[in-house]
């Protein structure tokens, strides 16, 4: 089970929320007044709390997702999502799946975007321009199974 609060980054036109649901689901979703043409996303992880499972990365019914790369050294996860149409239908980005690296128990861990060198963005349409602002980080319980 993923006990958590939001983590949120909030720009002018855009703002992205990580979101947790038990038992080991975590989506990203976007809000926005622009039309967006894409995102891309990279979030830190606690390498040795928490395993993200990029086989398990899945577009929401708005977007088309790609990549989906872990990064072992840096403990980042790293995926771009296109926007299928200009009207997004849904808000949800993309989902994946997590897995604690306890075997019994619980594990607290930190997930945060990376917004720094304009790593996580969300790309309005019209200009190509980010839209995304400052992030901010999550604290999560993961329990084992």
């Amino acid at each position: 089970m993923i006990a958590s609060q939001g983590a949120r980054a909030k720009a002018g036109g855009a703002s992205l929320s990580l979101n947790f649901s038990a038992p080991d689901l975590v989506g990203i979703s976007l809000v926005s007044d622009k039309i967006i043409a894409g995102v891309d996303i990279v979030i830190k992880f606690d390498k040795n709390k928490v395993n993200i499972l990029p086989s398990t990365l899945s577009g929401g019914s708005s977007f088309i997702t790609s990549g989906g790369i872990i990064d072992e050294e840096s403990g980042t996860f790293s995926f771009s999502a296109l926007a299928k149409e200009e009207k997004l239908i849904s808000p949800i980005v993309a989902t994946f799946h997590v897995v604690p690296l306890v075997k019994s128990g619980s594990v607290e861990s930190d997930m945060e975007f990376v917004d720094d060198e304009g790593k996580t963005q969300v790309l309005e349409k019209s200009t190509v321009s980010n839209i995304l602002g400052t992030t901010t980080g999550v604290k999560f319980n993961l329990s084992a199974k």
